[in-house]
């Protein structure tokens, strides 16, 4: 293999010793064979040390790195991102599956076409044990030829974000913020990619999303909960996740790469977006008021 792989996957990891060896082992199966597989293992506890440790020993494509605390979901993400190398990169969940052409099918697509700058396959959700329980219809958006098109299309869509496990360059990931340490923050990222070119679904059930009681997103069902997830320092501030989500949204426009009065058309569907989930806005702002208030209470109380 030469020194410098041609795709790099990023594999963030906590306490994952369930699933673990069996999400490596997709990726390392994969018929495109020029990759490295970058385990970032995030101060587990339990033995995601050691199944990184024999993946590594058994196949020289694997590199571990290793934090001795666990600093979110976001931190280590990006960390898996930054210890990467290759030309093209995809993050990978510890928990899901690929068939072996994932890889070189989205790489098919981006060496063809300069102006996508995301490639990703439909996907199957499966469960525990591997079992397809649902495959999802293709859903082709965000393929316009113009920014405004694409955010369009990507506000007016309620993505389940598997997109963010497609692959993409390096040059194009690292204009973007990557993964912020906040809720929904990988549908920032996909807006701030959507500004800078084209997504492309592939209609291939290729990626295999697997089910399970400890997911994230299964564990932190409240989006404020969630924030602890991507931000353990996080946990106890009092948040608003869909106004952050709009405020992120609006600097993204504001520093993207698209002519002015482009990113002008942009704050149509912005604002759209925006009017849409008003009723979702106003909930959370008397929801954080509330919270507020208890504490405040608290706070008296602890001091009497």
């Amino acid at each position: 293999m030469p020194s410098t792989p041609h795709v790099s996957i990023g594999l963030p990891v906590y306490n994952g010793e369930d699933y673990l060896e069996s999400a490596a082992s997709s990726l390392l199966e994969q018929d495109w064979r020029d990759l490295e597989l970058v385990l970032a293992d995030n101060g587990s506890t339990d033995r995601t040390p050691e199944i990184c440790a024999e993946l590594a020993r058994r196949d020289p494509r694997v590199v571990v790195h290793r934090s001795e605390s666990n600093r979110g979901a976001a931190w280590n993400y990006n960390r898996a991102f930054a210890l990467s190398r290759g030309e093209y990169f995809k993050w990978a969940a510890h928990d899901d599956l690929y068939r072996p052409s994932f890889v070189s099918r989205c790489l098919e697509v981006l060496e063809r076409r300069p102006e996508v700058v995301i490639a990703y396959t439909t996907a199957v959700d499966v469960d525990a044990a591997g079992r397809p329980v649902k495959e999802f219809a293709p859903h082709p958006y965000a393929e316009g030829p113009t920014a405004s098109e694409r955010v369009a299309s990507l506000l007016g869509y309620s993505s389940s974000c598997f997109e963010c496990f497609g692959l993409m360059r390096r040059k194009d990931l690292a204009r973007t913020r990557l993964i912020g340490a906040y809720t929904s923050s990988d549908r920032a990222l996909l807006f701030e990619l959507a500004l800078l070119g084209r997504f492309h679904e592939i209609p291939e059930p290729l990626f295999l999303h697997r089910q399970h009681a400890e997911r994230g997103m299964a564990r932190f069902k409240d989006p404020r909960q969630r924030n602890a997830w991507f931000d353990p320092a996080r946990a106890d501030k009092l948040t608003f996740p869909r106004w952050r989500l709009f405020a992120e949204y609006t600097r993204a426009l504001a520093r993207g790469p698209a002519r002015a009065a482009e990113r002008a058309r942009c704050v149509r569907p912005l604002a759209g977006w925006a009017l849409r989930g008003a009723g979702a806005l106003l909930r959370e702002l008397g929801g954080g008021a509330r919270q507020a208030s208890a504490r405040l209470a608290s706070a008296v109380a602890a001091r009497r």
